[in-house]
């Protein structure tokens, strides 16, 4: 395999490992990990007030007109696992984030982003 291959093998294989510890949570079927730029995990949100007061910035989340093309230097990976569904963000403590993909994608920022920075655990660099 190429290494582009690997790279996207890895992150396949890391995808299916946080769904399956998110499954296996049984009082939500919920989760957030949060992880830097090793992808080494900072912090995880779990339970059920975490993930609401997760989604209560995370819903707030406007387009910015930029795209991923465009924005560079993400210090921190999303996964977000919602019952079988996982999707992987980029995030910057700035506030902005964006969905991975093989294709460009759009960037939002989150409003208030210091406050949603204090609860996944992301210091503002």
């Amino acid at each position: 395999m190429n290494p582009i291959q690997l790279t996207r093998r890895s992150l396949c294989l890391g995808l299916l490992a946080t769904a399956a510890n998110a499954q296996a949570a049984p009082h939500t079927g919920q989760g957030i990990t949060i992880r830097n730029a090793q992808l080494k995990v900072m912090k995880e949100l779990r339970t059920g007030a975490e993930v609401a007061e997760f989604y209560k910035y995370w819903n707030s989340k406007q387009a910015t007109g930029q795209t991923s093309a465009e924005v560079q230097d993400w210090s921190f990976t999303l996964d977000i696992v919602s019952g079988s569904s996982v999707d992987r963000w980029l995030y910057q403590s700035t506030g902005m984030a964006t969905k991975v993909d093989a294709k460009v994608q759009q960037v939002y920022n989150i409003k208030n982003p210091a406050v949603f920075n204090t609860l996944i655990g992301a210091p503002r660099y």
